[in-house]
């Protein structure tokens, strides 16, 4: 299986990006920082969730064979959520131009949702995971919403989960509690 992970150079993603390579599977990650983007095959890929349509070598990355991507990246907390002037574009806009271009080249989609969908539906976090949730349902990917917030001595418990929902092609949601 090839992997795409979008945000790959998050705590999470690397944690994921670690458990992918150690099940032999081809992995490209993509990054928002330019000083750690790489044009070398091994090294993550400038992508900026403001601008979400997969650049060349991107979608260059996933070409032949089944392919999953994993939308990692996000602005994550309930307060950052409420009062970042991005926030809707990344949580929302941005996980559903993915899934989109993702259906129409038969790629799987697994997008790492929020418990705040179940137990703070009020808050913006909420409200932008349900929009891009709904999409991702609707191409058939898979969600994956942890409940509790998730501590990062679970990253690697809770990225064993995500590689197999991949591996599996899950669709629908999948609740992890840690």
């Amino acid at each position: 299986m090839r992997a795409l992970v979008i945000g790959g150079d998050s705590k999470l993603g690397r944690a994921l990006h670690e458990r992918l390579l150690a099940r032999g599977h081809e992995v490209v990650c993509t990054t928002r920082q330019r000083r750690k983007a790489t044009i070398a095959a091994v090294g993550p890929i400038y992508f900026d969730m403001l601008d979400p349509r997969l650049p060349s070598k991107v979608a260059d990355a996933g070409a032949g064979g089944e392919v999953v991507v994993y939308i990692m990246a996000a602005i994550t907390g309930t307060v950052p959520a409420e009062s970042h002037p991005d926030a809707w574009r990344v949580n929302a806009e941005a996980p559903v131009v993915i899934a989109l271009e993702a259906r129409a080249r038969a790629w799987h989609v697994v997008f790492m949702s929020s418990g705040t969908v179940e137990l703070a539906q009020h808050s913006a976090s909420a409200r932008q995971k349900s929009y891009a949730e709904a999409i991702v349902h609707m191409c058939g990917g898979c969600v994956v919403r942890p409940l509790p917030t998730v501590p990062s001595e679970k990253y690697a418990q809770l990225a064993d989960l995500l590689v197999t929902v991949g591996e599996r092609r899950v669709v629908g949601v999948v609740r992890w509690d840690g």
